[in-house]
């Protein structure tokens, strides 16, 4: 087996393993977890740097910023370029 799909199933892994705790108040044994820590600093948590969770609202109006804000940044940018 190649190195990417090593790197895609490690990915998917961290991905569940760090939102269990959020999404369901499970946590996962701390030698499974200790190497998440290291990519947690490459975590792009916009709205966690502006915004505390709780003062957005519900899971779904969360999970639905979060999922649309990439796109609405992209779509902003390329009105900018566009009116140059």
């Amino acid at each position: 087996v190649g190195f990417q799909p090593k790197l895609k199933v490690l990915v998917s892994f961290y991905q569940i393993g760090a939102t269990l705790g959020p999404v369901y108040g499970v946590r996962l044994h701390e030698s499974l977890t200790r190497w998440t820590n290291i990519i947690d600093i490459f975590r792009l948590d916009v709205l966690g740097l502006t915004y505390p969770a709780a003062c957005l609202g519900s899971m779904h109006t969360r999970l639905l910023i979060t999922a649309l804000w990439p796109i609405v940044a992209i779509l902003l940018g390329a009105a900018a370029l566009a009116s140059h």
